[in-house]
């Protein structure tokens, strides 16, 4: 399968930045592109700090809901992305394509005249409407910013969902967008991968090979090999000179799922697409303090109950650690991945340290306490694997969809690695098989 992974740019709430979690922003990141998921301040920052991640190879970018803390990088990082020293101002070229909810338009439209932003090539911003919703501005050709082309206005079905908003030219990701309850309108978005045969394209090559010379004869196809296409992509069968008929291939190899959520205080919209997922990314933003814990970290105190706590949350449209296992669990996630953490589960502003190094302050050694507690609170909900409390800058490898729940992760507890460990360039990285 080809590479994907996930890189967490900011897994910090509205309460950040801090000195060690900027604000919400995720990349998922393909063979040779990336799409962005949230843009919150100081995002291409972020994206130059890691090892690997190149602005200009972004293409898309996916806004869950129109907060401060998940999209006011937005202009700076299109002003970075869609400059370009070697092609003309002029250029016709779609550079960008933008998705979220309503208000996405007329924001990007607003900020980038009244500053007067110079970019080049094109950008396009889609909408995703529920059934009576008005876009946020028109499209037509007197309103379009200069750079702009018009973007689509895409209703929900009439579950309430957008199903494949994106398809790509290959065919091989789509995406669909669900609802979450927020304060606002919020989006959760789900990239799913088709299945693939794990049969390869060479065992097919001798055939078409041995037929080279009368396939240019009879079926003047200079190149026998370019047969694959109809084979695989097309999926028809190839019938040979020779009598021979090649099959396409059977798709015994599921392909990866991976569903990244906004805000949220209630999920369950997000389940008739969200089942099965390789990978989810919920928000974590408050959880219980236990006393034991707050007993061994400073500047934290142990308040209300669970109950009280979780109310609290879902009052403010956000979820607890236990609330992101329990939906993990609905939807039989294979793993689970926690961020957007409140400022006061940062302990003295710090996350703790990359999972291969010990922490090296009192304050690192209490935001290790912290965060073990809020994963243990998730895993147990979840009750299938073990959770992850991301880190900023920590890359995740997808390698393939595990046809089976997730088994303890691999990855060591916070503050368990070995000491002398090399420290990755962008901070952790994980592998989920």
């Amino acid at each position: 399968m080809k590479p994907l992974s996930i890189t967490f740019l900011g897994t910090c709430s509205g309460g950040g930045p801090l000195i060690s979690r900027a604000c919400t922003a995720t990349a998922l990141n393909f063979d040779g592109y990336s799409w962005l998921i949230d843009c919150a301040e100081g995002t291409q920052t972020q994206i130059l700090r890691t090892n690997g991640l190149r602005i200009g190879r972004f293409d898309k970018v996916f806004i869950t809901h129109m907060h401060v803390d998940h999209i006011m990088g937005l202009i700076p990082f299109l002003r970075t992305s869609m400059y370009s020293a070697d092609t003309p101002s002029s250029s016709t070229q779609l550079r960008m394509q933008l998705y979220g909810p309503a208000g996405l338009r007329s924001f990007v439209r607003f900020n980038l005249g009244i500053t007067e932003v110079g970019l080049v090539g094109k950008y396009a911003v889609h909408e995703l409407l529920g059934k009576e919703e008005q876009p946020s501005a028109g499209c037509e050709k007197e309103v379009l910013h200069e750079n702009e082309v018009p973007g689509m206005d895409i209703r929900a079905g009439e579950d309430g969902l957008w199903r494949e908003i994106v398809k790509t030219r290959d065919g091989e990701w789509s995406v669909d967008a669900g609802p979450l309850v927020h304060r606002t309108r919020c989006l959760g978005y789900v990239f799913k991968e088709v299945a693939s045969s794990s049969t390869p394209a060479s065992a097919f090559i001798p055939a078409l090979d041995a037929n080279a010379s009368s396939l240019l004869i009879h079926n003047r196809v200079r190149n026998p090999r370019s047969l694959l296409r109809t084979l695989l992509v097309e999926r028809k069968p190839v019938h040979l000179p020779d009598g021979t008929t090649l099959e396409p291939p059977r798709l015994d190899m599921p392909g990866r799922k991976v569903v990244i959520l906004g805000d949220t205080s209630d999920s369950s919209a997000m389940v008739p697409i969200a089942m099965d997922a390789s990978v989810l990314v919920h928000e974590s933003t408050n959880m219980f303090i236990p006393k034991h814990v707050a007993d061994k970290v400073r500047g934290v105190s142990s308040r209300g109950t669970v109950e009280s706590v979780r109310n609290k949350a879902i009052g403010r449209g956000h979820s607890t650690a236990d609330m992101a296992g329990e939906f993990a669990a609905k939807i039989r996630a294979r793993r689970l991945f926690l961020n957007h953490f409140s400022t006061m589960l940062c302990p003295g502003g710090l996350a703790p340290p990359p999972r291969n190094l010990r922490p090296s302050s009192k304050a690192q050694k209490d935001a290790v306490i912290v965060m073990t507690e809020l994963e243990r609170q998730a895993s147990e909900a979840w009750g299938m694997g073990s959770a992850i409390a991301a880190l900023d800058l920590m890359t995740v490898d997808i390698p393939q969809h595990e046809l089976v729940v997730a088994a303890p992760t691999e990855a060591p507890v916070h503050g368990q690695a070995h000491e002398g460990s090399p420290v990755p360039p962008q901070g952790d990285r994980v592998t989920t098989s």
